[in-house]
């Protein structure tokens, strides 16, 4: 799990889909996912070497789509065999022929890897495929090679002509079985347990023998384990971004801003597309401070604050990102605030659960620079004292280096310096043919609103009031006229 994101806020941000569409091979690379960290922000050179290799795979898997399926058949073949290197490192330890079945297709399947991979556009360091052709040696003496393995006469003379005596025994006593002498046949059969024992003693040591030349071999095992793991996620990585349409991050240090030029969430999109709606890119552009958004609360600044958090967790863990551009600089945490359900079930309020993050969120803010999305802080208390809070947590928060975007629907907690977005909403719409279309179709009344609601953001001065559109979209939803005349009533003051 991503440091400082607990299970469901990465699922509410659409980190897990994405992560769930990334999809390595390979028992190693899928290791590597599940440990995907934000890289630190002191380390942007790391990070851009990632985001560069992911990059030259993914345009050259744009064209070479047949070679990229022939790995991802070698890659699949590949089976866990560190329990086996284990074994193998320890001292005395004789492998057993299981054992020596996963080694040697482990390294026949490298040796398949070898040419497919030689015309990847990569550094040497990503696509130099350890060399284990040692280990196909041993455990294939002679030609063909084949994937079985079984110890072989041709690897001990003494176990040959144990095998050979073992077998003509055998004969013997088939032929013989019917009209055998009881003492004759008795010892046939105390010679063949002989014999058989014998066998298993020369099979033991021809196995000795080979875990000790494979131990030669023990560094490039595991170096190939790494390498396998390193590719098949980069690999992974790349053909996510082909099916996201993704963009690289401009992660730089003398990125002043947070920009993200139509961006998608794609677990949103996806959800929106089973409801035969699309997904209506979102961009934004973050000042170092307070942004803040306002609107109407089916305005969608959920889905911006979540977009805006994935987006970078996903660049600052060396993804490519779902956007026509994204850029910003290194960061040290991406700290992302919603309804706290697992405090809650532990027994805190709603409200104190975020207090609790608020005080994690600050002493993160005081030790480096980075991303905080904050939806509807302070929503749990009383809205004076709330208001209040939220105002001071901007003005706060105004201080430091890093990128805050909160969403509120308190009217007056934007201040002067801040940045001000709002959801267009409603503003545009034509509420008279709106309420004509909503008369025709009340049984899809909720989705008729929706699909009038614009989400796009727009940049407003800091003192601009928020949108009042709530008593319009409880009008088209068939709230009680009288009802309805008494919140305008008292809104009129």
């Amino acid at each position: 799990m991503l440091t400082g994101f607990r299970r469901e806020q990465l699922d509410r941000i659409g980190f897990t889909h994405v992560m769930d569409r990334c999809e390595p091979l390979t028992p190693y690379g899928r290791d590597q996912k599940k440990g995907v960290v934000l890289y630190p922000a002191g380390d942007s050179a790391a990070l851009n070497r990632e985001l560069d290799a992911v990059g030259h795979l993914l345009d050259w898997c744009r064209t070479n789509s047949l070679r990229v399926e022939d790995i991802r058949l070698v890659l699949e073949r590949f089976k866990e065999i560190r329990g086996t290197l284990g074994r193998l490192s320890e001292d005395g330890r004789v492998l057993d022929e299981v054992d020596l079945f996963e080694l040697k297709n482990f390294a026949i399947n490298m040796e398949d890897m070898r040419p497919l991979v030689s015309t990847c556009p990569l550094p040497a360091s990503d696509i130099e495929i350890p060399d284990v052709s040692g280990v196909v040696l041993v455990l294939n003496p002679g030609l063909p090679v084949t994937r079985s393995f079984f110890v072989a006469d041709s690897y001990s003379e003494e176990l040959a002509s144990i095998r050979g005596r073992k077998q003509k025994i055998e004969r013997d006593i088939l032929h013989g079985a019917a009209g055998a002498v009881s003492d004759g046949m008795d010892s046939l059969m105390r010679l063949r347990r002989e014999l058989a024992a014998d066998e298993r003693t020369a099979e033991e040591n021809v196995r000795r023998t080979i875990t000790e030349r494979l131990c030669n071999s023990l560094a490039a095992l595991e170096a190939a384990v790494r390498f396998v793991g390193r590719f098949d996620f980069l690999l992974a990585k790349a053909l996510l971004a082909l099916a996201l349409n993704a963009t690289r991050p401009e992660i730089h240090e003398n990125n002043a801003g947070y920009v993200m030029e139509a961006a998608v969430n794609p677990m949103v999109a996806a959800e929106l597309e089973t409801r035969g709606r699309v997904f209506i890119p979102i961009s934004i552009e973050l000042s170092a401070g307070a942004n803040v958004i306002t609107g109407a609360n089916m305005g969608g600044k959920s889905v911006v604050l979540a977009t805006v958090t994935l987006l970078a967790a996903l660049a600052q863990c060396g993804f490519f990102v779902p956007a026509d551009r994204f850029a910003m600089p290194p960061l040290d945490y991406v700290f992302y605030l919603s309804d706290d359900l697992q405090s809650v079930q532990q027994g805190l309020s709603t409200f104190g659960a975020e207090v609790a993050e608020i005080e994690r969120l600050l002493g993160l803010m005081r030790h480096g620079r980075g991303l905080a999305a904050l939806d509807e802080f302070a929503r749990g208390t009383n809205p004076e004292e709330g208001e209040a809070l939220m105002r001071a947590l901007l003005e706060y928060v105004s201080r430091y280096n890093g990128f805050c975007l909160a969403s509120t629907h308190y009217g007056s907690v934007v201040g002067e310096g801040m940045t001000h977005f709002q959801v267009v909403g409603l503003k545009r719409a034509d509420f008279d043919e709106l309420r004509s279309r909503l008369d025709v179709q009340k049984e899809r009344s909720f989705d008729q609103l929706q699909e009038f609601m614009d989400y796009r953001l727009e940049r407003v001065d800091w003192n601009s009031p928020p949108p009042r559109d709530a008593v319009r979209v409880a009008e088209l939803l068939g709230l009680d006229r009288e009802l309805l005349e008494l919140a305008r009533a008292r809104l009129r003051g």
